[in-house]
């Protein structure tokens, strides 16, 4: 053991960039809450996609091909829980259990190991999300193509919202990951994430109903789950409404803020 963790430390070996991402690839891949947050993503997508589809054919409400999107973007809005979780797991597990140490003993420089974990972080997220879409589609489509409010994929706008649910997870891993490397705590970084992705526009949309101040309705616009779920919408306009790609684009701002702050964080703090 003397031997290894002396090897480990030896300043004459550094790990390259590739052999960083190889590295996090497997601790990633050997962790149970990675295959538990692939699962409960992937199974909630392609579960409410089949739920909402039946509900729209039940109902024997006239219907068109914007249901079908409805109904398999529907499960982003609990997906986002489990992605987040992951995310945020993949940063402060190694605090937690000090594992942190031997990473940064074999490989110093904070930035790339920082980078290695938020580069499989986001690739493991596009994973997921690509599989608990196409699954979304395969239980949905069946069941709306009967009632004629299948997915049109021949429309644009359509494709470009069901691209825009597996962007939308990919950014809130990244958001998510950013908060869990500047709080450094599991509980903490889920809170935080969680409070902002679903508490925080509710308490917004609570305070600015009761109290009639209009910058808030404009504010609420901007948080970064409502803006990044405009992505997935289509047809709708007004002067409150985002654009699709103005959602993105406040989204990707967000988690962008995070990862800098969480990068920034770990590079100075002695760990």
């Amino acid at each position: 053991m003397t031997a290894v963790i002396e090897r480990i430390t030896d300043p004459r070996i550094r790990l390259g960039f590739d052999g960083l991402v190889r590295s996090e690839w497997i601790k990633v891949r050997t962790l149970r809450s990675t295959w538990w947050s692939a699962a409960v993503t992937v199974a909630l997508m392609a579960g409410l996609a089949g739920l909402a589809a039946w509900g729209i054919t039940s109902a024997g409400i006239p219907s068109d091909t914007s249901d079908g999107l409805l109904a398999v973007t529907l499960g982003h809005a609990f997906a986002q829980l489990a992605v987040a979780v992951f995310a945020v797991l993949v940063i402060t597990g190694e605090y937690a259990t000090g594992m942190i140490r031997s990473t940064l003993a074999a490989a110093p420089r904070r930035m790339p190991v920082y980078l290695s974990k938020a580069l499989i972080v986001v690739l493991v997220t596009a994973a997921i999300a690509v599989i608990g879409t196409a699954l979304a589609i395969a239980v949905a489509q069946p069941i709306l193509g009967s009632a004629g409010s299948g997915l049109d994929f021949t429309s644009a706008e359509q494709l470009q919202g069901i691209a825009g649910q597996v962007i939308y997870l990919v950014l809130v891993a990244a958001f998510a990951f950013g908060i869990g490397a500047l709080v450094k705590n599991s509980a903490a970084g889920i809170v935080i994430v969680v409070g902002v992705l679903f508490a925080l526009p509710i308490v917004v949309q609570i305070v600015a109903s009761l109290t009639r101040i209009e910058w808030l309705a404009d504010l609420y616009q901007y948080l970064p789950s409502v803006a990044g779920q405009q992505m997935m919408m289509i047809g709708q306009t007004g002067d409150n409404v985002l654009s699709p790609a103005a959602g993105f684009a406040v989204l990707a701002a967000y988690a962008v803020a995070a990862l800098v702050a969480g990068g920034f964080a770990m590079a100075k703090r002695d760990d």
